[in-house]
Formats: structure tokens, C-alpha cells, sequence
């Protein structure tokens, strides 16, 4: 049993990859509705996205996680302890000023 030579090969293996069609994409437009939303002006979804439902219990509810959410109060501190660390790890880096006096008699 005969093997092909490598080079008959290599040489199929290209062929194959130069013979692929050259494909151009289609114009496809943004539609109107979404173009008012791509000024970059407001946040979406909106922090308070649940007010939209105009419901007082719902208000209620979300008011009472927040408040109540230790996960949440954990995270706040610290993030605030990582900026205090940031800033005293910084405290180094800024100018100082020393001075030194003395009195010698002889």
C-alpha cells in the first residue's frame, strides 16, 4: 500500500482553503425606535426600574430588602475599607516635610 507524497497533500489542503466564496454582509439598519436609545443619555434598566409598576406595596417591599440586605451593607463597607487601605498605602507616596533643631553649649 502506497502512501501520497506530503507535498500532494499540503498542496489539497490549501487548495481547498483559497477556493471559499468571498461573502458580503448585508446593510441592515437600526430601527427607529432604538436609535432614541443610543444618545448614551439615560441608564438602562433604570436604578428605580420598579417604580414603573405604580405599586405601593412593591415600593414597600423593595425599601424593606434594601434596608434589611446584609449582603449588600457587607459589600458597601468594604469597598470603603478597600479606599481608606488605597489611601493610607498612598499616604507614602506624598510629599513630607521634617525638620530638626537643637541647642548644643559647650
Amino acid at each position: 500500500m502506497r502512501r501520497p507524497p506530503v507535498t500532494l497533500l499540503v498542496a489539497l489542503a490549501l487548495a481547498g482553503c483559497l477556493a471559499t466564496p468571498t461573502v458580503e454582509k448585508p446593510a441592515v439598519g437600526i430601527p427607529a425606535a432604538w436609535e432614541a436609545q443610543t444618545d448614551g443619555g439615560g441608564i438602562w434598566p433604570d436604578v428605580a426600574w420598579w417604580r414603573g409598576f405604580g405599586s405601593d406595596e412593591l415600593d414597600a417591599l423593595v425599601a424593606a430588602a434594601v434596608a434589611g440586605n446584609g449582603d449588600l451593607a457587607t459589600a458597601v463597607l468594604r469597598i470603603r475599607e478597600a479606599e481608606l487601605q488605597a489611601t493610607i498605602a498612598g499616604a507614602a507616596l506624598q510629599p513630607s516635610l521634617s525638620g530638626n533643631a537643637g541647642v548644643d553649649r559647650s
